[in-house]
């Protein structure tokens, strides 16, 4: 009996003692610091990096220039915005679109400041006639590597300063030594910051990555696509069969995305080709119906009609914006006035928001100075969904461009459009929002 009494203190004496353990165990995992400040995985931007990491690292690319072993190369560059509005607010699908609209132009800001940096290099090398690296060490945080690489032209020699100046167009024979560095400074910088945002010609998104706090572009730049926007928008371009796809247009796009849902991720232009090589340019755009059950079919009716508007304003305007794409280098220098040249020669720095200030400068100056005539551009489908996760009605249209709709405007005087009106999705209870992309086109890397 004694030694029943005495198991059963034993064994209580036990119980407590493994409950103390865990309780101090736990005082501890409440005191760390993953218990005491937000966890890095929960956050939005962590996931959709992460999910950006895993796209690049599949296919062997890397943010920043990459090489193929042909010699050619492209530049990859990326941009994320948050989402201003609560997953239940009406404007929900809106501030979707204007998170993309966001990011790319983070992502477009990115390059120009990179392709900046390349094009000063580059003339710096020339002026030097080798190939001499910046320290690194010379780059601090208050200055940018264009400030660097200016200095570094103004060390240059006093003929040499005369020559980069008479090829700017500008007689040194009267000008003091002092006024030759301000003038070679003015002129470097100018050429420098025409030079990147030409090049903005062309860069376009490769994929996106959403979830319901925030949006994720990743853009590409290609001095082949470049040539290919070019001699789009000059209405030059032929078929390469050597591109070939897998079927018509409408095939991809069916195959790739097969139900009306799937198209809410996809924003911006691609690039396609047909199966007989032909490139198409085809513009995603989208935007929210703000109604609830309760609204009236007037009331429903007349808000789809604006909302189909706006989606099929803004698949024109970014069909547009891809093939101005650039002011021109050969256009007048007053486009660009100091305090602008300025903002992008000294975009390097290690500032917030830089690279979108960047980009909403190039952005503007397309807007304001490029025109182009979209003739041949033509509507692929219409079409009308539920987002899968929050359930807003979204609208949306998709349009396209090639040599083929170009031809067949040209050669007739009549006829119209087709268009295919997309089902409405069923309606779904809001739930918890995965991380989404839109689809990949570009497996062969067309760019």
């Amino acid at each position: 009996m004694q030694s029943i009494k005495n198991i059963r203190t034993y064994g209580l004496l036990a119980v407590l003692f493994i409950y103390s353990v865990q309780v101090v165990a736990n005082e501890d995992v409440a005191d760390s610091p993953q218990h005491n400040f937000p966890v890095a995985e929960q956050q939005s931007s962590s996931k959709i990096m992460n999910k950006r990491d895993n796209y690049l690292s599949e296919r062997g690319w890397q943010l920043g220039n990459n090489s193929r072993d042909d010699g050619s190369s492209f530049y990859i560059s990326w941009g994320q915005a948050d989402i201003a509005a609560g997953q239940q607010d009406l404007a929900f699908p809106d501030a979707r679109v204007a998170a993309f609209e966001q990011a790319l132009l983070d992502a477009k800001g990115q390059f120009v400041t990179s392709r900046a940096e390349q094009v000063a290099s580059e003339s710096i090398s020339e002026i030097y006639t080798d190939d001499r690296p910046v320290d690194p060490g010379s780059l601090s945080d208050d200055r940018s590597r264009i400030e660097v690489l200016t200095e570094k032209l103004l060390a240059a020699g006093e003929s040499k300063l005369d020559d980069f100046l008479r090829e700017n167009g500008i007689d040194p024979a009267d000008l003091s030594k002092q006024e030759k560095r301000v003038q070679a400074k003015s002129e470097f910088q100018k050429t420098v910051t025409r030079k990147a945002i030409d090049s903005v010609v062309g860069f376009r998104p490769l994929t996106t990555f959403e979830d319901g706090g925030a949006v994720g572009v990743v853009g590409v730049y290609s001095s082949k696509q470049e040539a290919l926007a070019r001699s789009i928008r000059n209405q030059t371009v032929v078929a390469q069969p050597d591109r070939a796809g897998p079927g018509t247009v409408q095939e991809i796009l069916d195959k790739s995305l097969t139900k009306d849902s799937d198209y809410i991720f996809q924003h911006g232009v691609r690039l396609l080709y047909d199966n007989k090589g032909n490139p198409w340019l085809v513009g995603f755009a989208q935007a929210g119906v703000k109604a609830t059950k309760q609204a009236s079919r007037l009331k429903l009716n007349m808000l789809m009609r604006g909302s189909r508007q706006a989606a099929s304003d803004l698949a024109r305007a970014q069909m547009a914006e891809f093939l101005q794409g650039t002011v021109s280098y050969d256009s007048s220098t007053t486009l660009l006035s100091s305090a602008e040249i300025a903002e992008i020669s000294q975009a390097g720095k290690k500032q917030v928001n830089t690279s979108i200030n960047v980009g909403k400068l190039i952005q503007t100056k397309i807007r304001q100075n490029a025109k182009v005539s979209m003739e041949g551009l033509t509507t692929l489908k219409h079409w009308t969904a539920n987002h899968p996760d929050t359930g807003h009605l979204i609208v949306g249209e998709v349009v396209a461009w090639s040599p083929v709709t170009l031809a067949s405007v040209r050669s007739s005087t009549a006829g119209g459009t087709s268009q295919q009106q997309g089902s409405q999705g069923k309606k779904g209870k809001a739930a918890a929002v995965p991380i989404r992309s839109g689809a990949d086109f570009e497996s062969n890397a067309s760019f």
